[in-house]
């Protein structure tokens, strides 16, 4: 876990102002301040977008791919065996940042879109999808016939100037270790092959106006643009770069502008998405993020198989892949869903629990309960008896795991042994888990369901009255807790999570249970509270693990959103759904936790797929959603979906009781309503629920007033489910408008925090334009260097494969910089700068000096800026830092520069999540980030590399000055 800054204090017009090269210059922006160029693209956003995060992820893939290309921040390409992308743009070229804004085309298409302009002149839209290595048939683009695949981009500069303006824009290739020497091979005309020696990496094609050569691993367009006039440049790139052997004989790679192909990814995006179920809301946020969330499901699965994510949680979660599964289901995809849930259901043991994740026990409730939502919502009996057996198994080892404890008397008595709960931060095992018994219930009483459908009934009868006393059990022991509220655990310890879902997805128990409302108050006003950190939501958002973590977790909360819409509380759901919505990024990707005092996702963690699935099936509950035997229409909605045109239209979507299609308009005092009923079997009654804010006075059913309604009623039920139209007279509550999106981000950017200070002289890695005629001095660490980066980096002997294996010594470029990795075996064993910090690293120094020999220079470049033992230590404005650089100049001025958590370190096994640094150097399991400080125009004397007392060990490879 880390935290970076942003500003929060940013409004919607300063989202299409100004973003500098770094957090400094966009700081002096939101200050009115002058603004130095520093090493990154000054420019000016074209389309006014909101974005929630300052680590605004996105993803661009197949459906079914096991693999996608991961977009940073600042646009960095992330492709198969390691290999990074960059971008660069402007006259002299320089890297991107996180300021400029990207769209999916037509809000929900993966093909991501970055529009901006450089110095008021010269206009960049900057196109990226992905498309199978023959985008000519369909095969490809439906399922996997590769096990790579393309990333296609094109970029369109437009002069918008009244004079002629040079553009550029380059794109710089960048392998785990070293530089790929490119070279460029005519293929076609206007079209190069980007290889080196016997790899292909790509191909290239440049409009009549533009320029192409290569520059070590950098390939640059340049033009010289007449006002008003636009040329374009397209790449291909494979995923995994291949043998020139391999190279498919198709005209992708000669032929292709960039635009027919991007044509095709739309053109099969878009029917596949019309193969689905139709929804309709007239809010475009809304709309587009519910499209969007399901492509990213497509995008996320491998060859059917969900995962918690693309490039991050890579694997099965049986607890979110149930979620995905029954949202694809609910999407119209009922056939794709059931290929998921097959191969969720090959997880399961000998002794029958399912279990993804060792020693968690919710993945086995989820896997019994779900195979029967998803029968119910198919109608196939013969699919639901196919997975019976396993699911009745499973039930099995529910008794037998309940009837561990023998005691009676027991407070643990008749519910589930004790488990690891990471979603309760209950790590160390020794806890009874609330939330596991919730869910291993709902799957008991889905087994029970199963076997009456099968005709079971005996086996139903013994399940029914099994999951009966289980119920009784779990409820004796929250009596016994003596708390007014559902805790995490009985023993009362860990963070809300599972304990939440006591009647969502289904209901265990009443909606209105004292216990249960007292659990929502509790995360809603006063849970977390400490001298130091708020109480209750923030955000509109339940805190997680509070305050340790300073962390909120928005899709979490839609556990309670959807207990609101259960108890018929719309103004609370609908405060949840907009909430959630908010912290979204301007593709429609939802995070995992949020650093809510920095606007960043954890660990990079966008799009989550769990947090996608649950925005669809919310919103399908606001609309449709089933109890029992009722089927409750429109439960949830604000008025302006009905007051807009063309207000609700649901066409399709499975039920229980089969697809089922409405419309409904609110014109003046009548609302309108056209069913489509379900095909396959009647609801007991349809329920048609009053907008949010208003109540019912009148119906008229078929042309008839519907007699008995009583005034000012919230909802009618209809015992007759038939084809026709429904109006109903309503009444305003209030004159208060309703909620919309556009309010929430509104009112969230009035009242946002103020932004953690910028750290004053860092920048972006200096570009190749920036270091064309620079000069080098790599710094002599032989003094400073505490450890053996091969044997023994924090100071334990043969640690195995936690070390800095293939990290050789010697002169090496790193991002177009040279460094010099010392030799530790003409180092008296030592070429790592490793300082102090938990346990075997407590005995390393605690500050060491680098001679600069008075050296001027306009960068300081640092190797290193990872940190290893407790290397999730926050750092931020609320704490100190862990380490500090401290540059000392021949006049006697210093200059500090911090290494903060995420800001300007990580953890050196972990993702790269820096995005103030540049992850440079990268192995198994290790990485080592590129640190770049802006140097006053002074001779440097030393620089004093300094720990600040944490437990994380700062780590430093090798530093340069560029002159």
């Amino acid at each position: 876990m880390g935290i970076r800054p942003v500003f929060p204090g940013w409004t919607v017009a300063v989202l299409t102002g100004v973003f500098g090269g770094g957090l400094a210059q966009a700081a002096a922006l939101l200050c009115g301040g002058p603004v130095e160029p520093g090493g990154g693209v000054v420019a000016r956003n074209n389309r006014e977008v909101f974005d929630y995060f300052a680590n605004s992820w996105t993803v661009v893939g197949l459906k079914d791919h096991p693999a996608g290309v991961r977009i940073s921040p600042a646009m960095d390409l992330f492709l198969g065996d390691g290999l990074i992308v960059r971008p660069l743009a402007g006259v002299p070229l320089r890297p991107l940042n996180n300021g400029i804004r990207r769209i999916w085309r037509d809000g929900a298409l993966p093909i991501a879109s970055a529009s901006f302009t450089i110095g008021e002149r010269v206009s960049y839209t900057v196109e990226t999808a992905a498309a199978p290595l023959d985008p000519s048939g369909e095969s490809g683009f439906d399922w996997p016939t590769s096990a790579s695949f393309l990333c296609v981009l094109r970029i369109t500069v437009t002069n918008v100037s009244s004079a002629p303006a040079e553009a550029a824009f380059g794109l710089q290739w960048r392998p785990k270790t070293g530089d790929i020497p490119l070279q460029l091979t005519a293929i076609a005309p206007q079209v190069h092959a980007i290889g080196s020696e016997d790899l292909f990496f790509g191909s290239v094609r440049a409009g009549p106006g533009l320029s192409v050569r290569t520059e070590g691993s950098l390939v640059r367009a340049h033009a010289r643009l007449e006002p008003q006039a636009d040329e374009a440049v397209c790449f291909i790139l494979p995923y995994v770069p291949m043998p020139t052997t391999d190279v498919p004989d198709h005209e992708v790679f000669s032929a292709a502008d960039g635009a027919s192909v991007l044509n095709r990814v739309e053109s099969f995006w878009q029917r596949l998405l019309k193969q689905g179920a139709q929804l309709e809301v007239p809010e475009e946020k809304v709309l587009e993020t519910y499209r969007a969330s399901l492509v990213h499901l497509f995008i996320g699965r491998d060859q059917g198989e969900v995962r918690g994510g693309e490039g991050f949680y890579d694997e099965t979660y049986i607890r979110d892949g149930v979620y995905q599964v029954l949202a694809l289901a609910r999407a119209g995809f009922v056939d794709e869903a059931r290929r998921s849930m097959d191969l969720l259901l090959r997880f399961q043991r000998p002794d029958g629990r399912f279990e993804s994740q060792k020693d968690q026990y919710d993945a086995n409730g989820y896997a019994m309960w779900a195979p029967v939502e998803l029968f119910a919502l198919s109608g196939d009996v013969g699919w639901l008896a196919s997975v019976y057996p396993a699911i009745l198994k499973a039930a099995r080892w529910v008794e037998q795991a309940r009837g561990r404890e023998k005691d009676p008397a027991s407070p643990f008595f008749g519910i589930l042994p004790t488990g690891i709960a990471d979603g309760e931060f209950l790590w160390e095992g020794g806890h009874h888990i609330v939330g596991y018994d919730w869910q291993n219930l709902r799957g008991l009483r889905a087994v029970a369901r199963a076997a009456r459908v099968l005709g079971r009934d005996d086996e139903a009868r013994e399940l029914e009255r099994q999951a009966e006393d289980y119920r009784n059990c779990i409820m004796k022991a929250l009596e016994r807790t003596g708390l007014a509220h559902i805790p995490p655990s009985y023993e009362n310890a860990g963070t809300h999570w599972g304990n939440l879902e006591a009647v969502f997805p289904t209901a265990l128990i009443d909606p209105f249970d004292p216990r249960l409302s007292a659990t929502v108050r509790l995360v809603r006003d006063a849970f977390g509270r400490s001298p130091d950190n708020p109480g209750g939501y923030i955000e509109g958002v339940i805190q997680w693990n509070p305050p340790h973590s300073r962390a909120i977790h928005p899709y979490l909360t839609q556990f309670v959103t959807n207990t609101h819409l259960v108890r018929r509380e719309k103004e609370e759901a609908l405060d949840g759904f907009y909430a959630l919505l908010l912290h979204s990024t301007s593709t429609h990707g939802f995070p995992e936790g949020v650093y809510w005092r920095q606007r960043i996702a954890w660990s990079n963690t966008i799009p989550h797929l769990w947090a996608g699935a649950l925005y669809m099936i919310t919103l399908h509950n606001m609309l449709l959603r089933e109890e029992g035997d009722e089927l409750h229409l429109l439960p949830c909605v604000p008025e302006h979906w009905l007051t807009n045109a063309p207000g609700v239209r649901v066409r399709g979507v499975p039920t229980s009781f089969g697809k089922v299609g409405l419309s409904a308009v609110l014109d003046s005092d009548t609302l309108t309503v056209n069913i489509e009923p379900p095909e396959r079997s009647s609801p007991e009654a349809m329920v048609i629920h009053a907008p949010a804010g208003m109540v019912l006075e009148e119906a008229e059913v078929g042309g008839e007033r519907l007699a008995g309604l009583e005034p000012a009623q919230l909802r009618i039920e209809l015992r007759v489910a038939g084809r026709g139209v429904i109006r109903l007279r309503v009444r305003r509550l209030s004159d208060t408008p309703s909620m919309t999106f556009q309010a929430r981000v509104e009112a969230f950017l009035r009242e946002a925090r103020p932004a953690p200070s910028p750290i004053p002289g860092v920048v972006p890695t200096p570009s190749p334009d920036d270091l064309a005629e620079a000069e080098f001095v790599p710094l002599d660490l032989s003094r400073a260097a505490t450890t053996d980066a091969l044997t023994g980096p924090f100071g334990v002997l043969r640690p195995g494969r936690y070390v800095f294996a293939g990290l050789a010594p010697g002169d090496r470029k790193v991002c177009g910089v040279p460094f010099r990795i010392l030799d530790p075996s003409a180092n008296n064993g030592r070429n790592l700068v490793v300082l102090h910090g938990a346990n075997a690293s407590e005995a390393l120094a605690r500050e060491v000096e680098v001679n600069a020999g008075d050296v001027a220079g306009r960068y300081l470049c640092i190797l290193g800026n990872v940190t290893g033992w407790a290397a999730g230590t926050p750092g931020s404005e609320q704490h100190d830092p862990l380490a500090e650089y401290e540059i000392r100049y021949a006049d006697g001025r210093v200059q500090k520069v911090p290494l903060l958590t995420d800001r300007t370190a990580d953890d050196w096994t972990g993702p790269a999540l820096a995005l103030e640094a540049e992850s440079a150097l990268r192995g198994d399991p290790w990485h080592l980030n590129l640190l770049t400080i802006v140097l006053e125009p002074v001779p440097v004397r030393s620089i004093v590399i300094r720990d600040l007392g944490t437990p994380a060990s700062p780590v430093v490879a090798a530093m340069t000055l560029v002159r």
